[in-house]
Parts: C-alpha cells; structure tokens; sequence
C-alpha cells in the first residue's frame, strides 16, 4: 500500500468503508485491520478526521 497510486486512494477508501460496515459479530474483530488500512487511506488524502 505505501506505492499506492493517488488516483486509486479514493475508490480503496470505498473499498476498505464498504468491508469495514460489513464485518459483524462474532466477525467484528476483522474490522481492526480493515479500519486501519482505510485510516492510512485518509491520511494520505489528508483527510485527518477521517484518518
């Protein structure tokens, strides 16, 4: 992820939103690194309330 392309960041964001609503328990412990790449992805978009 650290050669990711600006003109990608937006779709991976929807990408890692879109995983992220759907990890529901007993499943809701695959949302931490989920959530994580989708913070890195609006942080380089310098979007830091996001992030």
């Amino acid at each position: 992820m650290e050669c990711a392309e600006d003109d990608d960041l937006p779709h991976a964001r929807r990408l890692w939103a879109f995983l992220a609503r759907r990890c529901i328990p007993p499943c809701a412990d695959a949302a931490v690194p989920v959530l994580t790449l989708f913070a890195w992805v609006a942080w380089r978009q310098k979007d830091l309330v996001a992030a």
